[in-house]
């Protein structure tokens, strides 16, 4: 069997199974997701980006990242709450971009649709992901993240590339935190 899953699949239980993966970071060519990590402690520090689009059950969120850190999420993704049509906030947190951890272009969500290119290059001391999506009409959103595996910091990058038509344009990047994260700014 997979001994791997089995080291998963049976934590906190009386009989632990199964080894810990060799690896703390993996990357998910064919289905675009990618997940860093610095360890698998419970006080670890990872993030999860998705550079999909498409699909039957597919968000408007390309290029979104979580954070979990500390045994707790830092940056959620708010659009996991609910299946059911009738909770007040299905509408936005399936539609609309602005409930994800990404960039919003002139007020409007990004189409479902659109080709995404992705990559990752991983290795014990860094983990860089660079995610480019065509999900609006001529605009090119490129998210860079960079993970340096012995900080407990992510810098992100997100470059927007707009259309040479003289038009004034807006990009809001959004970040979502869950309301006990508390987070507070070190001015050091």
């Amino acid at each position: 069997g997979d001994q791997e899953m089995a080291y998963f699949a049976t934590i906190g239980s009386d009989k632990q199974e199964g080894t810990l993966p060799s690896y703390t970071s993996y990357f998910l060519p064919e289905s675009k997701l990618a997940v860093m990590r610095n360890n698998w402690s419970e006080n670890g520090v990872s993030a999860f980006l998705r550079g999909r689009s498409g699909g039957g059950h597919s968000h408007a969120d390309v290029n979104h990242m979580s954070l979990y850190a500390y045994g707790r999420y830092l940056l959620a993704d708010t659009g996991m709450s609910s299946y059911d049509q009738r909770d007040p906030n299905y509408q936005w947190q399936f539609l609309r971009t602005e409930s994800h951890n990404t960039v919003e272009v002139n007020g409007t969500g990004q189409q479902k649709s659109g080709v995404v290119n992705t990559m990752m290059y991983t290795n014990p001391r860094v983990d860089f992901y660079t995610g480019e999506s065509h999900a609006y009409l001529d605009f090119t959103h490129t998210r860079k993240v960079t993970f340096p595996k012995n900080s407990k910091f992510f810098i992100v990058s997100d470059f927007i590339q707009a259309p040479d038509n003289g038009s004034v344009n807006r990009f809001n990047q959004t970040w979502h935190n869950l309301v006990e994260a508390k987070p507070v700014l070190n001015e050091e």
